[in-house]
């Protein structure tokens, strides 16, 4: 008898099997059972592993096709472009390491709120809906010769006649610039804005220069005479006034030339016209036939000088009379950009006229004047 057995005869008299309840019948019957494998386990176990790769095959196929639906992120799982200096995982890119914010406590990220586009404020990738176009740019050759270009903002200004009830034809827009052939120096690119005024009744204009920022508005006058007001908003005293007579007002062109003009007083007062003489303290004749003219003016009352220049024509219907002038402080900002705004006056004899397009389309301007 094996050991086995033996312990099984132990346990076999204790109870509750030494009573006599535990048959002998009931002993073979657990004995042929305990010898017995399991079948049915064995089969199951078989199943599932020749199933393992069906099942593998219809879970890739499954995502595969969509079957099972795909993941898409809503608009608050959405991550914005990247902003200029800034990476995909928003922190500034720095071009080396991070050392520096991390040793700041925040592991070289920076806060949302204080980045364009990141957590509130509108970035420069992603203007507002409602947001102007940026402004466009004339590019000027740079003074002293070279390839290099002076880029200058653009600023259109439209020119309404005061006589206009609103029932007259209206321009769809500015007229085309040509080609800039003035030079001006680059040290200047942030000082000044290049003023295209505009006619509303046919769509002609002049371009001229004046300060960048500065606010400009334009007239036209019963009498045909135009021109335009820049003022500086941080100094109201600040001004730059063009005017063009377009030869209108006889007597007021012959006053006017009586009073800029070296030796034209008397000729002036010939015509019965009286006038108070201008206090100069720098007149300069520029051409030949005398009809250019750079003055500067003494200081005014409130301590602000004005320099400009004035040129006129003569012919049949009378006099052509065109000037610029440009109030400044003694300590202003604006007082080297003032010799660009006086020699651009003083290449074209006034502004720089740019004609109506020939049949509406504003290209056709530019094109006139090639």
């Amino acid at each position: 008898m094996s050991k086995e057995h033996e312990q099984w005869e132990e346990h076999l008299k204790d109870k509750p099997f030494g009573d006599g309840s535990f048959t002998p019948e009931m002993r073979r019957n657990v004995e042929r059972r305990l010898a017995e494998t399991p079948r049915g386990g064995r089969r199951r176990w078989r199943y599932a592993i020749a199933l393992l790769p069906l099942t593998a095959v219809l879970l890739l196929a499954g995502y595969s096709s969509g079957w099972f639906g795909g993941y898409a992120p809503g608009p608050e799982a959405a991550v914005p472009p990247a902003a200029d200096g800034v990476n995909a995982g928003g922190n500034a890119d720095t071009g080396g390491s991070t050392d520096a914010g991390d040793s700041a406590g925040n592991n070289g990220n920076i806060d949302g709120d204080s980045l364009p586009g990141i957590g509130g404020e509108e970035g420069p990738g992603t203007p507002a809906p409602d947001a102007e176009p940026p402004q466009p740019l004339v590019a000027f050759p740079a003074a002293g010769g070279g390839k290099a270009s002076v880029p200058l903002p653009l600023t259109t200004i439209l020119a309404v006649p005061s006589l206009d009830d609103g029932s007259g034809p209206a321009t769809e827009g500015p007229p085309a610039l040509p080609e800039m052939n003035d030079p001006v120096p680059a040290g200047l690119m942030g000082a000044l804005q290049a003023a295209l005024v505009y006619r509303a009744n046919d769509g002609s204009g002049y371009l001229l220069l004046a300060p960048k920022s500065w606010q400009g508005s334009a007239f036209i006058g019963a009498n045909g005479s135009y021109g335009a007001d820049f003022q500086d908003p941080d100094d109201p005293l600040q001004t730059l006034r063009y005017s063009d007579n377009a030869w209108s007002c006889h007597g007021c062109a012959v006053v006017t030339i009586g009073s800029y003009y070296p030796g034209k007083a008397e000729w002036a007062e010939e015509y019965g016209y009286s006038f108070e003489p201008m206090n100069f303290t720098s007149r300069e004749v520029l051409d030949a036939e005398q009809r250019t003219v750079r003055y500067t003016l003494a200081t005014d009352e409130d301590g602000y000088v004005k320099a400009g220049a004035i040129y006129y024509e003569e012919g049949e219907w009378g006099y052509h009379l065109r000037q610029i002038e440009v109030a400044l402080a003694p300590d202003s900002a604006q007082n080297e950009a003032l010799e660009a705004i006086l020699d651009f006056f003083l290449a074209h004899r006034g502004a720089l006229e740019v004609p109506a397009p020939a049949d509406g389309n504003p290209a056709d301007s530019a094109e006139a004047q090639r």
